[in-house]
């Protein structure tokens, strides 16, 4: 769903020819609905950057972090095992997390 405020981050594997980049995307606001409302959301989402494929992840460990915005992500690949970590932030007009 379109979106503001979001975090993302770039997993790249250059020394795998076959690997296409993906960018990971966490979080952040919805734009705002036709009744005004907004919603911090805490979904993940990949998009595949050489075909343009747009996937939504479901973690399978443990629970999603909070939902946030102006967050930062990164992601790790040791081991083979992509992961997502997401630090910071703040829910909607509260204090940072």
């Amino acid at each position: 769903p379109p979106r503001c405020y979001h975090g993302c981050a770039l997993l790249e594997r250059p020394q795998e020819e076959s690997f296409a980049p993906l960018l990971l995307i966490f979080g952040g606001e919805t734009s705002r609905y036709p009744d005004g409302k907004i919603e911090c959301l805490n979904d993940t989402w990949v998009v595949n950057l050489a075909s343009g494929a747009l996937q939504a992840l479901i973690p399978h460990k443990g629970a999603p972090p909070a939902p946030r915005v102006h967050h930062s992500c990164v992601v790790t690949d040791e081991g083979g095992s992509p992961c997502l970590l997401v630090l910071g932030g703040r829910r909607l007009s509260t204090a940072p997390l």
